[in-house]
């Protein structure tokens, strides 16, 4: 009797010890899923803190103070874009960041790099501008080149994601004015219904070109000044008499042993050491985060 009441015993002690067990792991687990991070709230607090920097050196009367803090909001940006995040709020901050650092390369670059994921943004835009009119390099564009933009303006200065709209909604309007028409025995759409199909083949048409034949690979000047050349190598003659400066963008042509075949917006073609610009590519492996919503 003594023995089935200690084996009975041991059972119990065991199976306590079991349960007990299992608490504390259970508990362990929920403490340690409460104190760890997600990825994207780690984000997202590394984008508040360089924010905060940035407003801080904004507030601040001490050129050496703001400095030091845009330089610790920069590398608070840069580290969010190196772990693989891509945000056209991120880059239009370290834009802006650049910029009040004085690096007007770099500014336009990211300027850039932002314009790809916020085409109509006012504020991104006007700030682009600005940087671009400090420039030093005056490179006008050509006569043919302006007067195209200006007749095609819709191609030009509508961003796809905007004519996809305009397109789907000439598209609707065309199809219900021609079924009112049917329904009421006529026998098209008529004279209602030619503005709608203008506009779906304007924008339709330049859909197309974006797709079958998309604009150049374009880069920014990063070098202070950069000697342009005839040809992939020092030894070539300069192409111009003055060197080219940071933050001019280019189309880029060709890439070959170390330099790059540009062309100016004007229509020159220059050869540059590829280590003193930097070409703009948007196929990269990309996180994106909506909780990143703030501006500076």
């Amino acid at each position: 009797m003594n023995f089935k009441n200690q084996k009975r015993g041991r059972h119990i002690l065991i199976s306590l010890l079991l349960f007990v067990s299992g608490l504390l792991l259970v508990c362990s687990s929920a403490v340690a899923s409460s104190t760890s991070e997600s990825p994207a709230v780690a984000r997202v607090k590394v984008f508040k803190e360089a924010n905060d920097f940035f407003r801080q050196a904004g507030e601040t009367n001490d050129p050496n103070r703001a400095e030091d803090l845009y330089n610790k909001a920069l590398l608070r940006y840069e580290k969010l874009t190196h772990e693989g995040l891509r945000n056209g709020k991120l880059y239009y901050n370290i834009g802006n960041t650049y910029f009040r650092l004085h690096n007007l390369g770099l500014a336009i670059l990211n300027y850039r790099l932002a314009q790809h994921y916020l085409p109509d943004d006012q504020n991104l835009s006007q700030n682009l501008a600005f940087a671009l009119s400090l420039q030093p390099d005056k490179i006008i564009p050509k006569q043919q080149k302006q007067i195209m933009k200006t007749l095609l303006f819709w191609h030009y200065d509508f961003s796809k994601k905007t004519r996809w709209i305009i397109f789907g909604i000439a598209a609707i309007f065309f199809w219900l004015i021609a079924f009112v028409k049917l329904a009421r025995g006529g026998q098209g759409p008529g004279l209602a219904g030619l503005f709608p199909f203008i506009v779906f083949l304007l924008m339709g048409g330049s859909l197309s070109v974006s797709h079958f034949w998309p604009p150049k690979e374009a880069g920014v000047v990063l070098a202070k000044e950069v000697v342009a050349r005839k040809g992939d190598g020092l030894s070539y003659q300069p192409s111009f008499t003055e060197p080219l400066h940071a933050g001019l963008d280019f189309d880029l042509v060709e890439k070959r042993n170390g330099w790059l075949y540009i062309e100016l917006r004007d229509g020159r073609r220059c050869w540059i050491p590829e280590n003193g610009a930097s070409v703009i590519s948007y196929k990269i492996p990309q996180i994106r985060d909506n909780n990143l919503v703030s501006y500076q």
